[in-house]
């Protein structure tokens, strides 16, 4: 039964996630025969970082940055398939995966940490804020790392020619 809880809960990520990057795909102005891959491919990658940090226990970091490779990946795949660039798909996918609660803690607490009188009093706020900071840093870094790297490895340029 608990099995089954955690695949509910993460049903319900993947529509939020493919409404979140839909929403995200129109703010964007992608073309309206785009917008199911894209907000398909966002609830995919969202539900599959929380399948892998829920039922893998993988960490956050790390879970991203493998979605977000093969988010990378997908998006090469249905740009040759729906003939549109690659950024279209992998960025409107990847919105969901954005840290926003973590920058928000972090942000939060470096002010706390600011306002108190003692260094003691600070040094709890300075120390939450510092962990949510390079939280955020490596989960952002993992998004583009793994947004760029299939693009990078896969997509061929033609030469210049003189």
């Amino acid at each position: 039964m608990m099995i089954l809880d955690q695949f509910g809960k993460i049903g319900v990520d993947f529509v939020l996630a493919a409404v979140v990057s839909a929403g995200f795909a129109v703010l964007f102005s992608v073309p309206r025969r785009l917008l199911l891959a894209c907000a398909l491919l966002g609830g995919f990658g969202y539900g599959a970082r929380a399948l892998l940090m829920r039922v893998n226990h993988m960490p956050l970091e790390w879970a991203t940055l493998i979605v977000s490779l093969v988010i990378g990946f997908l998006a090469l795949v249905l740009a040759r398939r729906l003939r549109a660039p690659a950024p279209i798909f992998a960025i409107a996918a990847c919105i969901p995966l954005v840290p926003g609660i973590l920058a928000f803690t972090a942000m939060i607490n470096f002010l706390r940490a600011s306002t108190q009188a003692t260094a003691d009093g600070a040094q709890a706020y300075l120390s939450i804020a510092l962990l949510n900071f390079l939280k955020t840093t490596l989960v952002l870094s993992s998004i583009g790392i793994g947004v760029a790297a299939p693009s990078l490895l896969f997509v061929r340029r033609k030469p210049i020619q003189d």
